[in-house]
């Protein structure tokens, strides 16, 4: 059986040991890396006074900024974003921590940011043709790396990961070269009517519906009358060459140049309405049709050819 002075050489050990663990538990801490910092870009303008989403949306984001961090209302382009996430002296000597992108937009269009400054937005196509031709410079893993967060603000552009994907392999130049977020929902931004009061996002829920042709049912629009609901008419027109004017529809829908518009938009073949239009001479057109209900009235343009 072991003596009194062993176990006090033990216990003075054992006190030695847990002394030496905390002071490098402390060690580690003070020598943390500091906190990977984020960049916040308004890009666009508000059109109608009564709708300042990106105006609400610059101050509450604003209200949340660390002193490191950094908003920029300039930026009129996924370039112009490449730019200062690039050379921005904010990021430090880490990457970029999330980068957020505050634009109007719908999940037909999405984000309603240009690639290039005063161009129209790109569809998907677009992006990818843009992609592939590498004429668009990526980002570097050290300016932004795969744990990078990429916040899309935009309402609805959350049910198209199709573009979400696209927005991360244009900056990053790869595919999964950051996180991405973005919500399924109606994304608001305000202030309560109170002096002093903070400003607030939430997300507000809403459905589409697609009646395909020009016409929804009488149900639809028995649901759609004074319920505030939007009906938005959407059309694809593709020309065809005279030899395709006898071609069966369920073949011409098939045709690439429509396969590539359905996906640009995030529409089925099954969701529109399609006719053989005659033309001039021996000429004739494409031309499906749908109406999109929904929920709200949300704003949104763009959807077609």
């Amino acid at each position: 059986m072991p003596g009194l002075s062993t176990f006090r050489v033990v216990d003075a050990l054992l006190r030695r040991l847990a002394g030496a663990l905390m002071l490098g538990a402390l060690s580690t801490s003070s020598h943390a890396e500091p906190a990977r910092r984020q960049a916040v870009f308004v890009v666009g303008e508000d059109r109608q006074t009564e709708n300042a989403f990106l105006a609400a949306g610059t101050r509450y984001y604003e209200e949340r900024l660390r002193g490191e961090d950094l908003l920029v209302t300039q930026a009129q382009s996924w370039s112009d974003i490449r730019e200062w996430l690039a050379r921005s002296r904010a990021r430090g000597d880490q990457p970029w921590g999330e980068i957020v992108v505050i634009a109007h937009g719908s999940q037909w269009t999405g984000a309603s940011v240009p690639v290039f400054p005063g161009e129209k937005i790109s569809r998907r196509s677009e992006l990818d043709r843009l992609i592939d031709s590498q004429a668009f410079p990526p980002l570097d893993a050290a300016v932004a790396d795969a744990t990078t967060l990429l916040r899309v603000e935009s309402c609805g552009v959350g049910r198209r990961p199709d573009l979400l994907d696209r927005y991360v392999r244009l900056l990053s130049g790869r595919t999964q070269g950051m996180q991405v977020s973005a919500s399924e929902q109606l994304v608001e931004f305000g202030t309560e009517f109170a002096p002093g009061a903070p400003s607030w996002r939430r997300e507000r829920s809403y459905q589409v519906t697609v009646h395909p042709g020009r016409r929804p049912t009488d149900r639809a629009r028995a649901q759609s009358a004074g319920s505030g609901r939007r009906v938005i008419p959407a059309e694809m027109v593709l020309p065809l060459a005279s030899t395709q004017c006898t071609t069966a529809l369920r073949r011409l829908i098939r045709l690439p140049a429509v396969r590539t518009t359905l996906d640009d938009f995030g529409f089925a073949a099954g969701d529109l309405e399609w006719r053989i239009l005659p033309g001039p001479a021996s000429s004739c057109t494409l031309s499906g049709t749908a109406e999109v209900i929904s929920s709200v009235p949300q704003q949104v343009g763009g959807i077609g050819s």
